[in-house]
């Protein structure tokens, strides 16, 4: 994943850059509002030593990204499944083996979201293409 940003502050050896929100369904938003918010903030590693107003590539693996991706999305239901099959195997019953795996999805979304600092992915800045200086000189 690779995008293009405008760094907005600084904060030791990290940047907070915002981006601009691309839109899922080609700009042409008037029915579901979805896209109100046009710009997004991130919290990326400040590799280049990017000041306020510099114009940024940031990326992030594509291994990192699919990580994050299984972790968030397709682990859950793998858990769901497994859990689901394990307790019907045991007891036989629908709704007991539909509440238990649903409670262990619910206490996988916790542990998820207590530990999001520790094991999102942080993209970096991997090179600065025009700085501030730059742009007000017209360069």
């Amino acid at each position: 994943m690779i995008k293009t940003g405008t760094v907005m502050k600084t904060e030791g050896k990290y940047a907070t850059v915002l981006f601009a929100r691309s839109s899922a369904c080609g700009e042409n938003c008037t029915g579901c509002g979805a896209c109100e918010k046009k710009h997004h903030l991130s919290r990326v590693l400040n590799t280049k030593n990017a000041v306020c107003g510099d114009k940024v590539l940031v990326s992030l693996s594509d291994k990192t990204a699919n990580s994050a991706l299984f972790l968030i999305f397709i682990l859950p239901v793998i858990v769901f499944v497994f859990a689901y099959c394990l307790i019907f195997a045991l007891l036989d019953n629908h709704i007991f083996a539909t509440t238990i795996s649903v409670g262990i999805i619910a206490i996988y979304a916790f542990i998820i979201k207590k530990n999001d600092k520790k094991i999102a992915p942080v993209p970096e800045i991997t090179s600065i293409l025009a700085t501030r200086k730059d742009e007000t000189n017209g360069t």
